[in-house]
């Protein structure tokens, strides 16, 4: 069907799927898939198939996305017992653009040259550790936010896989004209992989830090961390009552048999 969108994920664990799964399946723990179900299925009412090696974990995913009146969901047997891909699912139609390695940033780094890094991944994600002496930036806002980057020769775009790094890099190069774009080869992850150093913190942030929804321990203020848990308590004991108010939201339920 070319008019109804399907989601195919793989319940296991990362590591179970990165030593094989079935080719074009995405990577969505149960568990998490049931808590953060926007943060892998980002339309609303699509198909879901959920695999899985014994169907067990699958099958208990199904219920609970059943119970959240998600309309179809089902559990594909078998669905690893033919050929299986290794390693992480590629993203198709991501351009490719010219890179630099881990081991060439590193050098330009250090001879100090006049070159900018922008980091193009989540504001947690920079956050949590980023290239030393990158900037932070929404890919969106470029167009406006790039005024903050200083002059320099060649911009360097970085995200946590470089796959967004790839999809911005024609977009820089025309803000950019005179300046030569480069992607670094693996993302923020290669980095990280290959042991250099990683800076954390919100230290040159480009573009405003509103990019995603920021859990209730997404600070380092301990103080705003209990306020924001006892703002979370004090949502969830009213839970019901807002949920009967709200007149949209339904759940199914299993009864048990006379």
């Amino acid at each position: 069907e070319t008019d109804r969108t399907l989601f195919l994920l793989d319940v296991r664990t990362e590591e179970e799927y990165l030593a094989g799964h079935m080719a074009g399946s995405f990577h969505a723990p149960g568990g998490q898939l049931v808590q953060a179900t926007d943060e892998y299925v980002g339309v609303r009412n699509a198909r879901i198939v959920l695999v899985d090696d014994a169907t067990v974990r699958a099958v208990m995913t199904a219920s609970w996305l059943i119970q959240m009146n998600w309309p179809e969901v089902y559990v594909l047997e078998d669905g690893l017992q033919g050929p299986l891909e290794a390693g992480k699912l590629l993203s198709p139609g991501i351009p490719e653009n010219p890179t630099v390695s881990v081991q060439e940033l590193d050098a330009v780094l250090t001879s100090r040259e006049a070159a900018a890094v922008v980091d193009l991944g989540t504001s947690l994600e920079y956050r949590a550790g980023h290239v030393p002496g990158a900037y932070w930036a929404i890919r969106a806002r470029l167009e406006t936010d790039h005024i903050y980057i200083p002059p320099s020769g060649l911009i360097i775009l970085t995200s946590k896989d470089g796959r967004l790094a790839h999809l911005a890099a024609a977009e820089m190069a025309q803000i950019r004209p005179q300046a030569i774009i480069r992607v670094l080869e693996g993302g923020t992850d290669a980095w990280a992989e290959a042991s250099l150093r990683l800076e954390s913190g919100d230290t040159r942030l480009l573009s405003r830090a509103d990019d995603v929804w920021y859990k209730p321990y997404d600070t380092n203020d301990k103080e705003e961390i209990r306020q924001r848990m006892l703002d979370y308590l004090t949502w969830e004991v009213g839970l019901l009552q807002q949920l009967e108010r709200d007149g949209q939201v339904e759940f199914k339920r299993f009864d048990a048999p006379a």
